[in-house]
């Protein structure tokens, strides 16, 4: 029997706390609450030694359960938002963040927090709104007015954001993140010269700047020149770079390199890019794993197995949902549509992929019990989440271009019955090679691996066999090579009236928010890209693991299904 005592604990774990060790620091507070379970404040500080040990979900529960009790609890409300906010767990920071703000405690970081977890919810006019106060409150700090720029570029409000780098240009010299935010802002605008132009500059104020040499590599297709390409292996062969931007600067290099049809070379740093990728995933618990990607969907399929009756539309924007794999067509199909007056293209949005995620987690709460069984207010709730969080609503539809929306498909169907939805397909070797061949890895954790590509688009093709329709599929082979025909069959799928200015998709003014940006601005290549005719053996493995997935090499449909 030991004769250790409570205030022994408390001591130990105070001065273990103190000089960071925070497992033995929440090992000793622990075993405190042992002699006094019900001290809520003494809980609340086990938490927060427990999320300082790396022990989130643990420092997440027992702060939720002291919320459960005090409501207003200071420091449960900032340790339960925190370790939400590195779990990912958005709802619940957006849910818990107010109610910190509101007490006023540390409102710089719990304003901070909140606005990012807007920004994952895809509420980017309250992320912009929240951020715009951080800047205010310290309105002399011109690296705040460079992030609101960054998030008011995400909400589409491109007046905002170039108003605030000019705020920070006032306040100092330009630096390379605020010209590379000008860069980005004319990239999405389409205009393309000015976007260079500020990637250099951003590169001539920093050399070391890594997103600058990614973004102008992207803007000239990769046409770059010999002294930049040198200045991006010297850059990448720096041992005191960070991971993050040496993957990003193999990725560029590799770019360049395909360009100049030098395959091989081009094809090694897509690999080392993806490997350091990869380790920066694994580091951060996030690494694919197919087997959690095989329990949800069918935790999917359970919450789908008896889906409740469709709502009734509600006036004003209509969504258009374009789903599939990434690098399938979607931009393409969007740049189409958008160019219809009736039609805003508002990218990728995050809006249903946060409603999907939160109602399976309903699901699974409640056993896996059907949507069905949900209470139709809820559903309602959802559905108003979602055109709340629009960018725009002042046209009759809103393009969300979103491909992982193909998981939710029989959930638009409840929520949206009358909304459009457009599958798109493409030969799947050509997809994988172009999800590997780009710095997807923090969209996509697959993205890193041809078997993990294969893997995810296996689960991709045997869910889209089951719950997305035959009349919904536009392949984007049949769209280049017989592009007016499927233009118009793709127009009429939607409801719109026949616009020849969808023919001329590139001459678009509208801004373009994803990595297609530059590629939509050119005249549509009217030829399949067949990439294992440029790479050969090297994309065995990749064909392989299609192979094995079940996968038609031609056209992405899974084997033995209609298509």
């Amino acid at each position: 029997m030991t004769d250790t005592t409570y205030e022994d604990y408390i001591a130990a774990a105070d001065a273990a706390y103190k000089r960071g060790d925070y497992a033995s620091a929440a090992a000793g507070y622990e075993n405190a609450l042992v002699f006094d379970p019900n001290n809520h404040d003494l809980r609340a500080i086990y938490a927060r030694a427990s999320g300082a040990s790396g022990n989130l979900q643990e420092s997440l529960s027992v702060s939720q359960r002291v919320l459960g009790w005090q409501p207003d609890h200071a420091m449960a409300l900032a340790t339960a938002c925190a370790a939400a906010f590195a779990l990912g767990r958005w709802r619940i920071v957006a849910e818990l963040g107010p109610r910190w703000l509101e007490r006023g405690d540390d409102t710089v970081r719990a304003s901070r927090m909140l606005s990012q977890a807007y920004v994952e919810l895809g509420q980017m006019k309250d992320a912009q709104a929240l951020y715009l106060a951080v800047a205010e409150d310290d309105a002399d700090n011109p690296e705040n007015w460079v992030n609101y720029a960054r998030i008011a570029l995400g909400a589409f409000d491109y007046l905002s954001a170039r108003k605030a780098i000019d705020k920070a240009h006032e306040l100092a010299a330009p630096t390379a993140a605020s010209l590379f935010t000008l860069g980005r802002m004319h990239f999405f605008l389409g205009q393309m010269n000015e976007a260079e132009k500020f990637c250099h500059q951003a590169i001539e104020t920093d050399s070391e700047f890594v997103p600058a040499y990614g973004l102008l590599t992207t803007i000239r297709h990769g046409d770059v020149s010999d002294s930049r390409l040198q200045d991006m292996k010297t850059l990448s062969a720096q041992t005191d770079l960070s991971s993050a931007h040496r993957s990003s600067l193999n990725f560029a290099i590799g770019d360049i390199l395909h360009r100049r049809a030098q395959y091989q070379d081009a094809m090694a740093h897509f690999t080392a890019g993806n490997a350091l990728a990869h380790e920066i995933l694994e580091a951060q618990g996030m690494a694919y794993r197919a087997d959690p990607v095989l329990k949800e969907f069918e935790n999917a399929k359970a919450a789908f197995s008896n889906m409740p009756e469709p709502l009734q539309t509600k006036l004003g924007a209509q969504p258009i949902f374009i789903v599939g794999m990434p690098r399938s067509g979607t931009t393409l199909i969007e740049s189409i549509l958008s160019e219809h007056e009736d039609v805003y293209g508002a990218g990728e949005l995050q809006s249903m992929r946060a409603i999907h995620q939160e109602l399976l987690g309903w699901s699974v709460s409640q056993g896996n019990a059907p949507l069905s069984d949900l209470p139709r207010a809820e559903l309602e709730r959802a559905r108003d989440w979602y055109l709340e969080a629009l960018p725009e609503r002042d046209h009759r539809f809103v393009v969300d271009k979103q491909p992982l929306n193909f998981r939710s498909v029989p959930l638009i169907k409840v929520l949206f019955p009358e909304s459009p939805i457009v599958h798109a397909r493409r030969n799947p070797i050509d997809t994988g090679f172009s999800i590997f061949r780009l710095d997807f890895a923090k969209t996509w954790p697959y993205a890193t691996s041809f078997d993990d590509i294969a893997n995810f688009y296996g689960a991709y093709a045997r869910w889209s066999d089951e719950y997305v329709s035959e009349d919904d599929l536009f392949q984007y082979e049949a769209l280049i090579t017989q592009f007016e025909t499927e233009a118009r069959r793709l127009l009429d799928h939607c409801g719109l009236e026949w616009r020849e200015a969808c023919l001329n998709f590139h001459q678009t003014l509208r801004p373009v928010t994803t990595f297609s940006a530059a590629q939509v601005r050119q005249p549509l290549r009217r030829t399949p890209d067949h990439v294992i005719e440029r790479y050969g053996p090297a994309l065995d493995p990749l064909v392989s693991a299609l192979s094995s997935n079940r996968i038609d090499l031609e056209t992405g449909a899974l084997l033995g299904s209609p298509a």
